[in-house]
């Protein structure tokens, strides 16, 4: 049994002297962050297996196919602007780059906390009813030790 990560533009930004240039260039920089997530998935994590070739505009991965460990491929946009007009989601089926894809929404809200929600059925406080979740907040915490901005939101504030 799978389920669905979200990513949901907030309907009213409400913050002041929030333009749109400082949101594509926050959602460039997670891009980048979640590059580097990658990257450090594949030289560090060997029990996470990814389906990735890079492309410069936008990102996209997926599990293992070759051993069954595929499901839906979590795919990001080039600008924040084609983000913004698209309903965000991805299923996953507990696998292992279900990790993945919870840690990169993971960053992606640390970048544009005032501007998206992430949510996902498979969210609880109660870290043995969703391990998945927890797994990826906490692949998330590990990877960001290595990152040039260590600053790491809590699982409260990161899911609503």
């Amino acid at each position: 049994m799978g389920y669905t990560n979200y990513i949901e533009i907030k309907k009213n930004i409400n913050v002041k002297n929030i333009t749109v240039k400082d949101i594509e260039t926050e959602f460039t920089a997670a891009k980048q962050e979640i590059r580097q997530l990658i990257y450090f998935v594949q030289t560090q994590k060997k029990d996470i297996v990814l389906d990735y070739i890079y492309n410069p505009e936008y990102i996209s991965f997926n599990g293992d196919e070759r051993n069954g460990l595929d499901h839906e491929t979590f795919y990001l946009h080039e600008t924040y602007e084609l983000f913004s007009k698209d309903f965000n989601f991805c299923k996953t089926a507990r696998k292992p780059y279900d990790q993945v894809v919870v840690a990169a929404m993971c960053i992606l809200k640390s970048h544009l906390y005032n501007v998206i929600n992430i949510d996902s059925d498979g969210y609880s406080l109660n870290k043995y009813i969703d391990q998945e979740i927890h797994d990826g907040y906490n692949l998330y915490k590990e990877f960001k030790k290595y990152s040039i901005n260590p600053f790491t939101l809590t699982l409260k504030q990161l899911f609503k």
